[in-house]
């Protein structure tokens, strides 16, 4: 919020200065070094770019005006045009009682007026959730709940691949066991393995009996696998406390024929033609081992959308020879039904092996004449987990899956989130589990735990003792100083990690806090301490502890986080 009016004023005096330049984006930002400051900007640079001076000569401009603010203490101007701010004491004092009125909803924005539609985790219904889709699991519902913090009206969509090859797969497998039960033998190409499929088997095989041996068996087997673990992974996701706005099927697609309404389409603008080979755009190169490389004979031949008209490498296959349709022409028309409801924000979170469908797609809706624009990828790495010193690897098909619920009752939910968010959602790490198993201070979840007692105790005590904040003149410690900086860039730091869609900044804001009330509290809890018999400065340090409590509480709701 602090910071917030620093550029305000900055911005006030910008436009009465030099009315006839565009208004500059420019940062104020906390200021780490002591003795130079509290806050830092750049303006001075990037107005001079407008103006075509020096930035020493902008920033003595602008800071005589500036320092003429009552709630600035000084303006220091060092070459060659660093703009350095002093706030005056009672300005940071004053964010106390600003935070304490609107206790954990601080931080919050008023509603912007625009809608944000968010898919993240869409599992494959062929089996439970494992620790591969926890990443994308955890950071789409921070994401959400940042979004929504920030001002936005979010709604949470899983998108259910419940037709094609992966759900017969599915069935096939399943028909395998159930047969088995029967002492009928049935042989499959490719199967999935695990104890989940056993177990879906023998419960049809228990409420069905035999009567799927000797008759058409694949749509139901189909609808019962995926209708069973769409249970199993609703469950799950409702025990790490996930929550949908909505569930929207693949076959829906098919049967109130939207992937005909985007063909027709096509047909209507003469994008689509029959080869063997795409006759546009090199020939894409296709890396061993590659999915697109694995199954590029599915694309040899075909009906051809021209998607190398709108910035694709290539042309792509979207109906093959035999006629069933490719996998993009369902995720174009499923794409298209979301820019029909007219959400200002489309946002995706893929793993990372999908980055190379991100341009056809894009190239797909720009040709059905929508403003692809509106769509935003997030292409989520995998994690590397370790145990006891071993990797930990998963295969469905091969069955050596750990499930995602697995992971949570043995670390703790906390835990596993901030596992999985320690980072930038496009970077790739190593962990070992068994550090966020430790009930120490090197467990973050206790490490916020532990911060939030000390808090809390004192708070406690304090009230014992009749200590209730107002305002004061008590002159803050540097310490004390510094604390209310941290908590001044509290509504900074929410905006950019929205906006960069980047969690983790929230996570690292949190630890520094803390941190650095640990600092605070070790040293003046003997020393000067920080409640005493001197009722004035015990009160601002009452304030300034809720205040911190209030902001680490705040930022662990943002994190899905229970301490």
């Amino acid at each position: 919020m602090l910071v917030i009016f620093l550029k305000n004023i900055i911005n006030n005096e910008i436009r009465r200065i030099w009315p006839k330049i565009d208004m500059p984006d420019f940062f104020v930002e906390r200021l780490e070094l002591s003795g130079y400051g509290d806050y830092y900007s750049n303006v001075a640079f990037v107005v001079s770019k407008e103006l075509g001076s020096a930035p020493s000569v902008v920033a003595l401009d602008l800071a005589r005006e500036v320092q003429r603010y009552n709630c600035i203490e000084k303006i220091e101007v060092a070459d060659p045009g660093f703009f350095n701010i002093y706030v005056d004491e009672e300005i940071l004092n004053g964010l106390i009682p600003v935070v304490l009125a609107k206790n954990v909803e601080y931080g919050s924005r008023a509603m912007k007026g625009k809608r944000v539609l968010i898919e993240f985790v869409s599992a494959n219904p062929t089996g439970p959730l494992h620790i591969g889709h926890a990443r994308s699991a955890f950071l789409g519902d921070v994401l959400s709940r940042l979004l929504k913090k920030v001002g936005y009206e979010v709604s949470k969509e899983y998108y259910i691949n419940d037709f094609g090859n992966q759900v017969e797969i599915l069935a096939n497998s399943i028909y395998k066991e159930y047969c088995a039960l029967h002492g009928v033998e049935f042989s499959v190409d490719e199967e999935y393995s695990g104890g989940y499929i056993k177990e879906i088997a023998k419960e049809m095989a228990k409420k069905e009996g035999s009567r799927w041996t000797s008759c058409e068996y694949l749509p139901h087997f189909i609808e019962v696998g995926v209708l069973k673990n769409l249970d199993r992974i609703k469950k799950d996701l409702r025990g790490m406390h996930i929550e949908f706005d909505s569930w929207f099927s693949e076959s829906e697609l098919y049967e109130k024929g939207i992937v005909e309404e985007v063909m027709n389409i096509y047909r209507s603008k003469n994008l689509l033609y029959e080869a063997n080979r795409s006759k546009e755009g090199g020939e894409a190169i296709r890396r061993d081992g590659s999915k697109s490389n694995e199954f590029s004979f599915r694309k040899e031949g075909g009906l051809f959308l021209q998607t190398s008209k709108y910035g694709d490498v290539e042309d792509r296959v979207v109906r093959r020879k035999n006629g069933t349709s490719v996998y993009l022409l369902a995720d174009i028309a499923y794409h298209m039904e979301k820019f029909k409801r007219g959400f200002d924000s489309i946002l995706n979170l893929w793993g990372a092996d999908h980055a190379g469908h991100v341009g056809r797609l894009r190239a797909g809706i720009r040709a059905l004449g929508l403003d692809d624009s509106k769509l935003e990828f997030i292409l989520v790495q995998m994690v590397k987990l370790m145990k006891e010193g071993k990797d930990i690897k998963i295969s469905k098909r091969a069955g050596s899956i750990i499930e995602l619920q697995e992971l949570v009752r043995e670390i703790g939910e906390g835990a596993s989130r901030i596992l999985f968010m320690h980072r930038s959602p496009n970077s790739q790490f190593v962990f070992d589990i068994e550090k966020m198993k430790e009930g120490s201070v090197n467990n973050p979840v206790c490490y916020f735990s532990y911060g939030l007692k000390r808090m809390y105790a004192l708070v406690e005590k304090s009230s014992y003792n009749g200590f209730f904040f107002n305002r004061s003149n008590y002159r803050l410690l540097r310490e004390e100083r510094e604390l209310l900086k941290k908590v001044s860039i509290y509504h900074s730091v929410l905006e950019v990690a929205a906006n960069l869609k980047e969690p983790h900044r929230i996570l690292f804001y949190c630890q520094d806090l803390i941190s650095a009330f640990h600092s605070y509290f070790s040293r003046y809890r003997n020393n000067d301490k920080i409640l005493s018999a001197d009722r004035e400065k015990s009160k601002i340090r009452v304030g300034l502890i809720i205040s911190l409590k209030i902001i680490v509480e705040s930022s662990l709701q943002v994190l899905g986080i229970r301490v």
